[in-house]
């Protein structure tokens, strides 16, 4: 029996990188996962064909609230619940500077890291409040705690998340619904392609050297203070070290409410 036996979970952008990472733990651990993406890569196809009836794959624009209601209806149905959600999609389009960041680009990561975050939520959480019982982890990023230049939107909707974390800890907690965050280091993802190439000499690779605090430099001498080290999706690959940066747990009772941010050093959310 794994620690997530009959537990049902959510996992948005689960269909590459973190997020498909994030749904292999799970499905060892004994969940029924669904994964909501619109794109699916490979791997996530083969995952699923190994994995039938315990996993299940749904194409979800998490933009658009109407078919994120929908979803959540149908994953219901099928599980009974939904135990689990993790608020793990996102998207960037590479190093981009404030000055020269258009309308479209920004409402476009806008709309998918932070206001489809607040869709799963209006959407899964009545049914967790009606089970009296659900967890919730946002997964933001190093670049909410650290900023980065070029990434003007994408941070602004990794550190929204991070604050909705110790809003939304503390607006479910009552309802027995724990809420918490964790921010990976940098990791190397399709997502991240377009990234300087600094960021990819920050120790991603099983013989790739650790990258000093200050791992390069960005803009006309700005220093990049970020990163001792970076990493990949499934840790698998490095099975001795950790990728989490920090987390953040909300603790909810009758007699106190806290929420506070703890350095990651392996902390696992899920113990």
């Amino acid at each position: 029996m794994g620690r997530l036996s009959g537990k049902a979970a959510v996992i948005t952008g689960g269909g590459r990188g973190i997020g498909l990472a994030a749904a292999k733990m799970f499905l060892a651990e004994g969940a029924e996962v669904e994964i909501w993406d619109k794109e699916i890569d490979t791997a996530g196809r083969e995952l699923s064909a190994t994995n039938e009836g315990r996993l299940h794959t749904a194409n979800i624009d998490i933009r658009n609230l109407d078919a994120v209601r929908e979803a959540a209806e149908a994953c219901h149905a099928r599980c009974g619940k939904i135990d689990i959600l993790i608020n793990n999609a996102g998207i960037t389009f590479g190093h981009i500077g404030a000055l020269y960041l258009d309308q479209k680009k920004w409402r476009a990561i806008i709309d998918t890291n932070l206001d489809g975050a607040l869709h799963c939520v209006q959407a899964i959480v009545p049914h967790m409040k009606r089970c009296g019982s659900g967890s919730i982890v946002n997964v933001t990023s190093v670049l909410a705690s650290y900023g980065f230049p070029g990434q003007t939107a994408y941070v602004a909707t990794k550190s929204a998340l991070a604050g909705l974390t110790r809003v939304w800890a503390r607006e479910f907690g009552p309802f027995g619904i724990r809420v918490n965050a964790v921010s990976p280091g940098y990791i190397a993802t399709q997502m991240n392609e377009g990234n300087p190439p600094e960021l990819g000499r920050a120790g991603l690779g099983p013989n790739a050297p650790r990258a000093p605090r200050t791992a390069g430099r960005c803009g006309k001498g700005l220093p990049l203070p970020i990163f001792r080290r970076g990493g990949l999706p499934d840790r698998r690959h490095h099975p001795g070290r950790r990728w989490v940066h920090s987390v953040i747990l909300g603790f909810f009772s009758s007699t106190s409410r806290t929420v506070s941010r703890l350095p990651g050093n392996g902390i696992s959310i899920f113990s």
